[in-house]
């Protein structure tokens, strides 16, 4: 899939489906609202270009338009913006600087495009790409990739400072005055501290002679009963009284709680997702393959009436020197298991080749099924065939 991406700025990007215009940050909000209404309905840049040029030539600023259809580029540019083109022979720049109107590009094959706003305007430093899709951004470059591995247009952005001119600018942390580390105590463990006991309470013997003196005889030598012994604790137990007692009318209950033996039912069949259906395509004479997952419209500058989002039709651009293709000359679409051709009332018609049959022309209006590998002839030798779904 083709994503453009773009850098930020202080232009607008225009981004749709096969096209890209940039225009200067002075451009009136109808304008623009103009040019992204015309190249979201057609590649075709004519109508952006009339949309641009409504107000004549004096006040018309520069501008840049650029199409993309089966990998040839069509620009139109005003001004000293740029257009920078990759192809087999390497990348070539193109403006407008010196051109009262405006510059028409074309070049058949390219392999990467990017528009770019003026050199001076260029921004400095390092930048950053994003992505862009169906979209109007503030930006200051949009680069379109047609082919995977293509090289790129030359960096946009200034370049950046060498070594040599930051190391005069680079501090190391010698030449800061930083304070000195402050020097550690070692910590060293504590002696143990000698445990002081309190010293045990001195006998008293003297009151108990007294009183031993104050005493009968008799009675001295008698000792003095101590207070009497607690009574025995019994131990607690917690074993039943009655054994291992099951009462009868607990058994139903048990049983219920029990969990049942009864295995785990079999998994039956897992469902087996569908296969989803393949989409037919539709190869041009150029080599293009059009899958039809949704209306094709064929045609010199094929256009679309205003429809809802989900059923807005792809639109294939064909070149036609001798204008026998008309703007919009047919359509191809798919309808259940059929793939139907349109003759959209065409000015010279189509010619229909299916094999094993003679040819035959298309009535205009008319839908006609196509088999696999039929051959529908537009003119001006552009054909298309329906692939084989094999």
């Amino acid at each position: 899939m083709i994503i453009p991406m773009y850098v930020s700025g202080d232009w607008y990007a225009v981004v749709t489906d096969g096209a890209v215009a940039l225009l200067p940050p002075t451009i009136s909000e109808t304008k623009l609202t103009q040019v992204w209404d015309a190249l979201r309905e057609s590649a075709d840049l004519t109508h952006s270009l009339t949309a641009l040029a409504r107000g004549g030539l004096v006040g018309l600023p520069p501008f840049a338009l650029v199409s993309v259809v089966d990998g040839h580029v069509r620009g139109f540019l005003r001004g000293d913006v740029r257009l920078l083109i990759t192809d087999s022979h390497g990348t070539q720049e193109h403006t407008a600087e010196h051109v009262a109107t405006w510059a028409e590009i074309n070049v058949p094959d390219a392999a990467a495009l990017t528009v770019a706003v003026p050199a001076a305007l260029s921004p400095t430093g390092r930048t950053v790409r994003m992505p862009a899709l169906a979209a109007v951004v503030a930006a200051s470059s949009v680069e379109v990739r047609l082919r995977d591995g293509a090289i790129a247009a030359p960096s946009l952005v200034a370049p950046r400072a060498t070594a040599d001119d930051t190391a005069a600018e680079t501090t190391t942390y010698s030449d800061l005055d930083l304070p000195a580390p402050v020097a550690r105590r070692a910590l060293q463990p504590e002696p143990a501290r000698a445990v002081v006991q309190a010293p045990a309470p001195a006998p008293h013997p003297a009151p108990v002679r007294a009183l031993e003196a104050a005493l009968p005889a008799g009675l001295a030598s008698r000792p003095v009963p101590g207070p009497p012994p607690p009574p025995p604790v019994k131990p607690e137990t917690d074993e039943d009284p009655y054994g291992s007692t099951v009462l009868s009318t607990s058994l139903v209950e048990i049983r219920r709680q029990m969990p049942s033996w009864q295995e785990d039912p079999v998994p039956g069949p897992f469902a087996i997702p569908p296969v989803p259906a393949r989409v037919p395509r539709i190869r041009m004479s150029s080599g293009l393959s059009v899958p039809l997952d949704r209306a094709v419209l064929i045609g010199r500058a094929p256009v679309v009436s205003r429809v809802a989002a989900r059923d807005l039709p792809r639109l294939v651009t064909v070149v036609s020197p001798n204008q026998d293709i008309s703007r919009t000359h047919a359509q191809v679409r798919v309808d259940g298991e059929d793939v139907l051709v349109t003759d959209l009332n065409s000015t010279n018609g189509m010619l229909l080749v299916e094999p094993g049959l003679p040819p035959r022309r298309l009535r205009s209006g008319e839908p006609t099924p196509l088999r696999a590998h039929a051959v529908v002839d537009l003119g001006d030798d552009v054909t298309f065939t329906l692939e084989s779904d094999s």
